[in-house]
């Protein structure tokens, strides 16, 4: 009764309009004031340790690479090599979107860098050309998805920081997932095109010749080469994840600073602040969900749920459907972010009690967290793009719809044929 009333007053205060984080740390601290067996000193230590990781030192890092890339010009860079490339297509701008969310998120690994970033570009573009705003942002929303699921990603270093799971290959699991994603939704943007759903009253441009499409790949070269340089120096043993995001920052950094020669000194230090400011809200609700974690082992809660689902004797495969399909109803309803720190220390241990490879679950759970950030009425990429276009929310929630469920149908596909995630862990790893 005590676990309910704590959940009941938790859920208030979300509805009311407090931070995530200190919702969990109310939480908390009430399960602390009923519980005489937990030592209330011990909560501070708890709160540092759960931030005390060498890995975690790699999402300001990579959240600073998206930044300096989104302030230096390397966005424009990038969608001018997606216009190249796709623009000729029906609904042209709308693959755009795609194709550039594509490139960017090997550089930026967060859904908000790519929304916030490229979203400013690619709505009043679309908007231009003849799309409703509504379909503009709903585009440019699901587009970000891909973000963290091409490496790097934030979500990957915050599941394998708290699971014990190798970083390198969770990265190389979401490349071949990350690519057809992309390939998916190009094919529901045509789809809907052909079908009339998606109007535009123009479709884009000519079909680029050769020489532009050269000119466009040695106008962003030094962008591109990011996502090759982390992933080869990872694989091939150089650097560690979290060292390939200092290397990131520095030669995004060089590339910005001396060779596009886009940005200042002054302008990189407001950079610098901007990332510490996004990256303080990330590491208050890791600390928070540290706790909050922490108690319910203490509780037993944990072990309660690892005893029933082993109880109810599902096969791995049942196993993981059920947990999917309750995660993307919590995703409607909880900040995906937050349900990563909070159910992966969780999880996990049943995910790999069952035999479940935790490399192909923590590619899938970041997947279906990826669908909680367009659905409404917390999906954080779908507030920000509707914001950007100037379109309610409602909108954008009736838009959505056929995106989400051709995500849905895609993330079973993945769940279902699991070589897709692990074939090239395997291959590099072992």
């Amino acid at each position: 009764m005590a676990g309910v009333a704590i959940g009941f007053v938790a859920l208030l205060a979300l509805l009311s309009g407090v931070p995530i984080a200190f919702v969990i740390l109310l939480a908390s601290f009430l399960l602390v004031a009923i519980d005489p067996f937990v030592n209330f000193g011990a909560v501070p230590a708890i709160f540092v340790q759960g931030v005390d990781s060498f890995i975690l030192l790699s999402i300001p890092l990579f959240v600073l690479v998206g930044v300096i890339m989104n302030a230096g010009g390397i966005s424009e860079r990038l969608l001018n090599l997606a216009v190249v490339l796709v623009g000729h297509l029906k609904a042209g701008i709308a693959h755009v979107n795609i194709v550039a969310s594509m490139i960017f998120s090997g550089m930026s690994g967060t859904t908000t860098s790519d929304v916030a970033g490229l979203g400013r570009i690619e709505i009043p573009m679309m908007v231009k050309e003849g799309f409703r705003p509504e379909t503009a942002a709903v585009v440019t929303a699901v587009s970000a998805t891909i973000g963290p699921i091409i490496p790097p990603s934030v979500p990957f270093i915050l599941y394998g920081a708290l699971t014990s799971t190798s970083i390198g290959k969770l990265f190389l699991g979401g490349v071949v997932p990350g690519v057809l994603l992309g390939l998916w939704l190009m094919a529901v943007v045509a789809w809907l095109a052909h079908r009339g759903h998606i109007v535009s009253t123009r479709y884009t441009r000519e079909r680029a010749n050769l020489r532009l499409v050269l000119r466009a790949i040695g106008q962003s070269f030094w962008a591109l080469l990011t996502p090759f340089l982390l992933i080869g120096g990872m694989t091939t043993g150089w650097f560690t994840a979290t060292e390939a995001a200092g290397v990131a920052v520095v030669y995004a950094i060089v590339v910005v600073r001396y060779v596009y020669r886009s940005v200042t000194w002054r302008e990189l230090f407001r950079m610098f602040c901007e990332s510490a400011e996004y990256v303080g809200v990330i590491m208050v609700m890791v600390a928070a969900a540290s706790v909050f974690g922490w108690l319910t082992i203490q509780g037993g809660a944990a072990e309660a749920l690892l005893t029933w689902l082993t109880g109810a004797r599902l096969e791995p495969m049942h196993l993981l459907i059920l947990l999917n399909v309750i995660l993307l109803v919590m995703g409607m309803f909880v900040e995906a972010t937050s349900m990563i720190i909070l159910l992966s220390p969780i999880l996990v241990p049943i995910i790999r009690s069952t035999g479940i490879d935790p490399v192909h679950f923590g590619v899938v759970f970041t997947l279906n967290m990826m669908i909680a950030t367009i659905t409404p009425p917390v999906g954080i990429c779908g507030l920000i793009a509707s914001q950007i276009a100037g379109v309610t929310i409602q909108r954008f929630s009736v838009e959505v719809i056929p995106y989400v469920a051709a995500m849905i149908a895609f993330l079973f596909v993945i769940l279902f044929l699991p070589p897709l995630v692990t074939f090239l862990p395997n291959l590099m790893f072992g």
